[in-house]
């Protein structure tokens, strides 16, 4: 029988064993619940000894972001990859789950420092590394880059502004329809023809 998770990074539950798998699940339903800090407990409690795996620092990132603490939110990713980056091997820090991370850090930063360079370097950084694969050979982890790459665009421009930085960045979709942008502008008669 098929297990179900609420997690939304599933694809790197093989990085903990099966214990920490169902803590973890326990922790990412209190905190959809809203039990702050009864999910609070479960990491620093039962999932402390892996507090650094990335699985476990998305989830614990989660809850700071759902509790709109901004500045624990950086300071937890900030941390994981610090440590990482000390830790693991040369290009480790390119496998998607740290490229998520280093995405979702860099949002924090934005929110919590009012700092936008580090975001949109790695909104760029992202979309390179996205842009020669199929959508559908996602994983969840590049579906969260595209939603957080989107979001710090967002929250960043105003509406012209932020057509001027997607047309540098590429082809966006809004609705299931994608907005077409040529020679570095938007084309209106495009949109149109596309429905």
């Amino acid at each position: 029988m098929m297990q179900h998770y609420y997690g939304l990074n599933t694809s790197l539950y093989h990085s903990v064993d099966t214990i920490a798998i169902r803590h973890l699940e326990q922790a990412i339903v209190l905190t959809e619940q809203g039990a702050y800090t009864e999910a609070q407990c479960i990491f620093d409690d039962a999932l402390a000894s892996q507090r650094l795996t990335p699985v476990v620092v998305l989830a614990r990132a989660d809850l700071a972001l759902k509790q709109l603490k901004v500045g624990l939110l950086f300071r937890l990713l900030d941390e994981a990859l610090v440590r990482a980056s000390e830790s693991l091997k040369d290009g480790a820090l390119d496998l998607a789950e740290y490229r998520l991370m280093a995405l979702l850090r860099a949002f924090g930063a934005f929110l919590h420092k009012g700092i936008i360079g580090p975001a949109l370097d790695e909104i760029h950084r992202a979309q390179g590394w996205l842009q020669e694969l199929p959508v559908s050979q996602y994983t969840d982890i590049q579906v969260g880059v595209q939603i957080i790459k989107s979001s710090v665009l967002l929250l960043t421009y105003s509406e012209g502004e932020l057509r001027e930085k997607i047309c540098s960045v590429g082809a966006v979709r809004r609705s299931g329809v994608e907005l077409r942008w040529r020679r570095g502008c938007h084309d209106p008669e495009a949109d149109k023809r596309a429905g």
